[in-house]
């Protein structure tokens, strides 16, 4: 009985930890859904502010001004460290392909979760039959 009731505990933590790693990698792809809202607004609005002074993040919380002289067009990476000049639109485009692509993931994700939390609960319930009926 006791072995039994401790390889449950282990499949309950197992399984508890594959529902820690689901919700990081939930909150992760939120994080990567808002940054491309966010980017995709600020495309919008430097379309308006040709000529105007800015300030640009060159990173360690360090901005420097700039002036921008094109708006028409920005950089976008592609992948394995390729980027490409592409026009406001285009660059909007493939955000929004990035964007559901990451809702189609968050999509299975949830379905996962919840079949964890599912199966979570299961094991709850068993250990705490094997519990009771160990204190009898």
């Amino acid at each position: 009985m006791k072995e039994k009731l401790q390889e449950k505990i282990l499949h309950y933590r197992i399984a508890e930890s594959r529902f820690n790693q689901l919700i990081q990698q939930r909150n992760f792809i939120l994080q990567k859904i808002e940054e491309f809202n966010l980017t995709k607004k600020t495309l919008e609005e430097v379309s308006r502010l040709k000529g105007n002074e800015i300030l640009v993040a060159v990173g360690s919380l360090t901005y420097i001004n700039a002036k921008l002289t094109n708006t028409k067009k920005v950089i976008v990476e592609v992948g394995a460290g390729v980027a490409l000049e592409k026009t406001v639109e285009e660059a909007k485009k493939t955000l929004e392909k990035r964007e559901k692509n990451l809702k189609d993931a968050l999509k299975k994700l949830e379905v996962e979760i919840q079949k964890t939390n599912q199966l979570l609960l299961l094991y709850q319930k068993e250990l705490q039959r094997l519990q009771e009926r160990s204190e009898k």
